[in-house]
């Protein structure tokens, strides 16, 4: 794990809100005070239609005390979540990206929160009713993720719900395919070439995750049946 906490140490340091949400606004160099909050107010949009999500497929809106996101980088979900909850946690391997979490929570008022690294996490016994990560496990190499995935699972408790985001296929071109495999097995490689270019990119490891295997997991655990 210690080279994914490199490479999101770096970002947070960098572009901790636009390697969130790629979008120029979210840049360090334009994040004013309007482009911050509407960053934040993206986070509470996205939770309200998760949550009709929820209830058009299961009939049920979820009403969580207790949820985690792993994942959390700098808070865009877990600020609302922090409004709908008892308490919150949030998980990220990069305390850079932490500390600015713990700003933004702050700042909105927010006292009912935890935040872990990975390992305070897989060393811990806390259960939730509601578990969350999205567009994060992609960024893990499976046999690191899927461990996370099982934290994840054992930590809900029974009757909650969760929901759990990963990629399994790729649909870029051969050459984009190419890269991506290049980047992972040479994780220094995209620094040096930004570098050397002058260029302001972000780029993080990507990987693809065996639906059967996730599936297994899940019916081990008697999630699914």
């Amino acid at each position: 794990m210690k080279r994914y906490k490199r490479t999101w140490e770096d970002l947070g340091e960098r572009e901790a809100h636009y390697s969130v949400a790629t979008h120029e606004k979210y840049r360090t160099s334009n994040l004013d005070e309007a482009n911050l909050n509407d960053f934040y107010r993206s986070g509470r949009e996205y939770l309200d239609q998760l949550w009709n999500d929820f209830e058009d497929s299961f009939g049920v809106v979820p009403k969580p005390k207790a949820a985690i996101d792993y994942g959390c980088g700098v808070g865009c979900v877990l600020c609302a979540l922090a409004e709908d909850c008892e308490s919150v946690v949030g998980v990220d391997i990069a305390q850079s990206m932490l500390d600015k979490t713990a700003k933004a929570l702050t700042e909105r008022g927010h006292t009912n929160f935890k935040l872990l690294s990975p390992d305070q996490l897989l060393a811990g016994t806390a259960s939730y009713d509601f578990v969350h990560t999205i567009i994060v496990i992609q960024h893990i190499n499976p046999k690191d993720g899927m461990k996370i995935i099982e934290k994840l699972i054992d930590s809900l408790e029974i009757g909650g719900m969760g929901m759990i985001h990963l990629t399994y296929r790729f649909t870029t071109s051969a050459r984009s395919r190419f890269q991506i495999r290049l980047y992972n097995k040479f994780p220094a490689l995209p620094a040096l070439i930004r570098r050397f270019r002058e260029s302001h990119s972000v780029w993080a490891p990507l990987y693809e995750y065996d639906l059967h295997e996730v599936f297994n997991l899940f019916q081990k655990k008697a999630v699914i049946k």
